[in-house]
């Protein structure tokens, strides 16, 4: 990490998650094995990241390719830039994860569409 921007992910997340994040912001989706091999970390550490990542701070989804050998593969769900902003809020005003944050703000504009709908007789 490099600017005092950067570090304010190092609050969320540890050093191996957000090398995943780096690399996956850098080239895309990738599936597990490309991860393993471009970081040179165990598939355990990686398979235990991703899921942390994916599952409990919601900042990588999965998706599995359809083709004849379905493989799977690991996209960032956020970008870098919105993800230390949301972080710089957090740490200004609540203990919310940052990711939370963004999807606390989708679902508040989906409410207010509704209620829009809703008065203009669109539902």
């Amino acid at each position: 990490m490099k600017n005092s921007k950067d570090r304010v992910l190092h609050t969320f997340y540890t050093e191996s998650q957000l090398k995943i994040l780096e690399l996956l912001w850098d080239k895309g989706p990738l599936s597990v094995e490309d991860i393993i091999n471009e970081l040179h970390m165990s598939p355990e550490q990686v398979r235990r990241e991703l899921e942390v990542l994916e599952k409990n701070a919601y900042v990588v989804g999965r998706r599995v390719e359809t083709h004849s050998n379905p493989e799977e593969s690991y996209y960032a769900t956020i970008g870098k830039e919105r993800l230390i902003e949301l972080g710089e809020i957090a740490l200004k005003y609540s203990s919310i994860p940052p990711a939370l944050i963004e999807m606390e703000e989708k679902e508040r504009r989906n409410k207010e569409i509704r209620k829009f709908a809703c008065k203009a007789h669109l539902d």
